[in-house]
Order: C-alpha cells, then structure tokens, then sequence
C-alpha cells in the first residue's frame, strides 16, 4: 500500500525522537534563569533569542537537538539581526557566515580556494591572523561553522559545510556595535582577500522565512497556458536581472527602475498625443492665432523637454497613469507590516522613513496614489545613485550598501516589482 504525503509526513513526524520531559524541565530551568523566552507545546521547544530589539527563534523539535543545546551555553549568546551570525558578549566573541558574493558560487568554491579542500567537509587548519590593538588582542579564525552556529542558525544552513569568520578577544555589550565591529572587521580582511586572490567575500544575510524554512508546494501546472503576448527583449532582460539580483538590493531596485524606464519615451509620447487631441479638438482654438499657439506650446513644453521628451518624473508619471492599477497596488498594501510600513505608522514606519518620507495608503485616491507612487519610486531612485533632485537644488541624501536603509527596501522592492510587472505586460504585443 502506497502511503500519501500527509500519511508520510505524520510518520517521519512520529518516527522523531520528541523532547522528553527530563529535557524540557532543565531548558525551561535554564530559560528561566537567564531571562531567555520560551514557548514550549507539543513535545517542541521555541526559543526566543535576542536579537536586536527583535526576536530570533529556534526551534528544538528533537531530544537530540535539545540535548546538544544543553551541552553549551545557549543563553549567552545574541543573535545578531539581519546576519546569519551570533556573538556573545560573556566570551568575547562574534562568529558569522561567510559566503562567495555571486550566487552561482556555493561555498564548496571558497573551500577550495581558501583550504585546498576538493570536498564538502573543511578538515583543514583554520586560517588564524592575530593583533594586539587598542581594544586588546583580537584574533580573527576562517573555519568551518562552529557547533554554536551551526544549532542556533540551523534554518540558515547552507549546502557544503559553511565556513564563518570568527572574531574573538573583543570587549562588546551591545548588539549595534557588534554588528559594526562585525563589518568594520570582515569589510577589511574581504577586501584584502579579494585584491589578493581575486576572491569576492561577503557576509551571509539571514533568510526572512519562517521556522524551519517554508516546504515548497508543487505548483499547479494545469493552470498554464500557451503563451499569447510577446515582451520586449531588453525590458524583460533587465526584469530577469532584477530578480536575479537577490542579495543586491540596491543593485535590484535600479534594474527594476530601468525596466520601468525603457518604457518612458513610449509613454511619454502617448500622453503628449493625448495633449494635443484634447486641445486641437476644441472649437474655440484657433491655429492661426498666436496667442492660442502659445498657449499650445506652454501645455506641452512639459512632456516633450530637452531631446524631445519631458523630464523624469513627468515621464515617469506618464507611464504609470497609463500602465498601472491603482487597485492592484491597494492590494499589494494590504496586511498589517505593509500598511504600516508605506503609511509611516510604528515601528514600521520609521523603517519606511529612513527609505522615503512619500506615504501610500489605500485610502488616496487614483491620482494621489498615483503620484505619490512616482514620487516614492524616483525618491529612492535618486537616493541609490545619489544625484540631485531635478526640479529642486539640493544633495539627495544616499542610500549606501549594506547600510540600514538598503535592509528597509525590501517591501518597495517589492512594490516596483509589481509596478514593472505592470508596465511589461501593459506593453506587450501579440506572440503571432
């Protein structure tokens, strides 16, 4: 008898070693004593780690897990936000994962090129450097995840022994500046590495799913159909990079934005023709009156500016009115974190200013969104390239790598996501 997927699922469920009771009691003793949260039901085990002014949570689903974290001293140890990494301020240490900056490299590559080793497993010497400084004698290891890492980040394991820098000896107390030691550290041996050995480095950013990671479900291939419209090449080239771009964010909201910007002078145009229809069909204008031409020139002069085509934002104005439901995007607002987040409330909504001080709300009307909508996107567009504001004379203050604001553009890269999914099918033609 063939047993189906929830059948199975039940039994490899069944089939766990559940934490014993014994082992709950000495980890809600242990929980209890070091002020560490916890929730405990059925048979499981969630701890809630300080990470930040966040939470991390890892789950003990097995009395074998539970066993080992019993075996070390969990309730030192900070999760630090964002970074697949902990420290602890008790041991004088940060330890974080490393990983090869393009995606296509897994970490067997570093691996090779670090250690000489040809297989998943580091059995090799770390590498060690070592420094008498102004904070003491901090010692910097590259090895493979420590026990430590490898419980405490287990839903961020990769593929092939991990490896992770690890930085000890440092006097640290509070997360933010463990963080920036962090990066002030490894931005300096990454950067001496990739000039010495052509070896791009980075830190490993945290996944922002759930426990145990999301179980991918098999998608409903019924629902294809034979491909009825065609895009353009370099639009939809420039779409596939952006979401190529996952660990860029800054790299993919541009990619995002120049696809959206491939389809200005298209727009542009449309809304100027739309322009002088309007004006040409009203009876009362006369062509050859040049009171009436001047006010024809002074109607258009903003959308066809400079080479023919108006500036930016009008362009970019242009475009959305004519590619973009506004109903599609109160859809995409919808939901607590989001709605806060575009609407500048809480928590989330400082995050959002830090991005842009251009609130969405699903209460704007049509032409408000709409508006606001091409103000956020050029706002943010200006702040990563760090130009000036066209129309007023004044610096745009940056957003820059790796920094706070590039971790808040997650929802509007989402946001023109959409918008450019919007536009490339508005602008597609039939295949045939």
């Amino acid at each position: 008898m063939v047993m189906d997927e929830r059948s199975m699922q039940a039994a490899v469920k069944t089939a766990k070693e559940r934490i014993s009771e014994s082992t709950k009691a000495e980890l809600i003793a242990r929980c209890t004593t070091s002020n560490v949260e916890y929730v405990t039901e059925a048979g499981e085990f969630l701890l809630k780690m300080n990470s930040g002014r966040d939470k991390y949570e890892v789950a003990l689903d097995e009395e074998s897990i539970a066993l080992n974290f019993l075996e070390f001293d969990f309730e030192r140890y900070t999760v630090l936000k964002h970074y697949t990494a902990i420290c602890s301020y008790e041991n004088k240490m940060i330890e974080a994962s490393i990983e090869h900056v393009y995606i296509s490299q897994h970490n067997g590559f570093i691996n090779r090129r670090l250690f000489g080793e040809f297989q998943s497993t580091l059995a090799s010497e770390p590498i060690v450097l070592s420094q008498e400084s102004d904070i003491g004698h901090v010692t910097i290891e590259l090895s493979g995840w420590s026990k430590e890492l490898s419980l405490l980040m287990k839903k961020e394991m990769r593929r092939n022994s991990p490896v992770s820098i690890k930085i000890r000896g440092v006097n640290i107390n509070q997360h933010d500046k463990a963080v920036e030691l962090l990066k002030r550290i490894s931005d300096s041996l990454f950067f001496q590495i990739d000039l010495r050995f052509k070896l791009p480095l980075m830190l490993s950013k945290r996944s922002s799913i759930g426990i145990g990671g999301v179980m991918p479900q098999k998608a409903n291939v019924a629902e294809l159909k034979f491909p009825k419209m065609k895009y353009n090449n370099d639009a939809i080239s420039l779409y596939w990079y952006a979401r190529s771009a996952t660990k860029m964010p800054l790299l993919q909201y541009l990619a995002f934005y120049q696809a959206i910007e491939f389809y200005f002078p298209m727009y542009t145009e449309l809304d100027a023709k739309k322009m002088l229809k309007k004006i040409l069909k009203n009876p009362v204008f006369d062509e050859d009156k040049d009171e009436d031409l001047t006010k024809l020139i002074t109607m258009i002069r903003p959308r066809l500016n400079g080479r023919g085509f108006a500036n930016e934002r009008t362009q970019l104005l242009s475009t959305l009115r004519e590619c973009v439901n506004p109903d599609e995007v109160r859809d995409f607002l919808r939901g607590t974190k989001k709605s806060d987040f575009f609407s500048m409330k809480n928590e989330q909504g400082k995050h959002s200013k830090q991005i842009s001080s251009v609130p969405l709300t699903q209460n704007q009307d049509d032409d408000e969104l709409i508006n606001n909508l091409k103000e956020r996107i050029y706002d943010i567009r200006c702040k990563i390239v760090h130009t000036k504001a066209s129309d007023v004379d004044q610096n745009v203050e940056m957003i820059l790598p790796f920094s706070k604001q590039a971790e808040y553009l997650t929802y509007d890269i989402e946001l023109i996501k959409l918008v450019a999914q919007q536009i490339i099918m508005a602008s597609g033609s039939p295949m045939f």
